[in-house]
């Protein structure tokens, strides 16, 4: 099984960039926003383990690769998830699994990420809880449904997705949506719906559940088996890597 990682972020900073160098299983990629400068070019050579992604936002546009932040950044037309979805759909479709993994989820180190690939080696979908839109709009709250448009019939679903593990299979599947319909959708829904509508394989894994909307981390609850989400503050990954109870 052939694996890759791809963190997301507007412009990479020093933390990630020394933590990630470190991986000697994963190919690792930085899908950067941010078109201003070559990442590549600037960093490339201190940074060997990492290859650098940028991609215009008309390429993936045109593509049909836009609005997976739509319903909550309706701006955001096109941004890393667009781009890093139509890098590992169209331009390197090497890999079995691409773990896509915003730049505010902690984890501790690439074991973290191996011990879940050991374990789901058929998956073709890794998230956090999954919940139907059925069960969404028997409630006051209807989340975000209304702001989505989606061209596939019902049943529809949503998870949290700001660290998921996604299959060379489920990537073709949105290889076809994006040219059928010429755009994605938010990726909370996108993701989950679209491995339901390809018939494939998606789980749940116990190391993911950490993966939050909103809540403060606290040391005492980190361990080297999960994945969470958020933590914004970079210093507190360094700060966690190092407590004594994992080294």
């Amino acid at each position: 099984m052939k694996n890759c990682i791809c963190i997301l972020t507007i412009k990479p900073s020093v933390i990630w960039m020394e933590f990630l160098n470190t991986f000697t299983t994963y190919d690792v990629y930085m899908m950067c926003d941010d078109n201003s400068v070559s990442y590549q070019a600037k960093y490339g050579e201190l940074y060997p383990k990492i290859k650098f992604l940028q991609v215009t936002n008309s390429v993936a546009y045109n593509l049909g690769f836009k609005n997976l932040s739509s319903a909550i950044s309706p701006q955001q037309i096109v941004n890393s998830w667009d781009k890093a979805v139509y890098y590992f759909s169209f331009d390197d479709t090497t890999y079995d699994n691409v773990w896509f993994i915003e730049d505010d989820v902690y984890f501790y180190n690439e074991k973290t990420l191996f011990a879940i690939d050991a374990k789901f080696t058929i998956s073709d979908l890794l998230t956090n809880v999954v919940t139907p839109k059925s069960t969404d709009m028997k409630s006051a709250w209807h989340w975000h449904w209304n702001l989505i448009s989606i061209g596939i019939k019902e049943p529809h679903f949503r998870a949290m997705v700001c660290a998921t593990r996604v299959s060379r299979k489920l990537l073709l599947v949105i290889g076809e949506y994006a040219r059928d319909y010429g755009t994605l959708f938010y990726l909370e829904a996108f993701f989950p719906t679209m491995a339901f509508y390809g018939g494939l394989k998606h789980d749940i894994p116990d190391e993911l559940h950490c993966v939050e909307y909103r809540r403060d981390w606290n040391s005492s609850e980190i361990n080297c088996k999960n994945l969470y989400h958020p933590l914004k503050n970079l210093a507190e990954h360094v700060d966690n890597r190092q407590l004594e109870r994992f080294n």
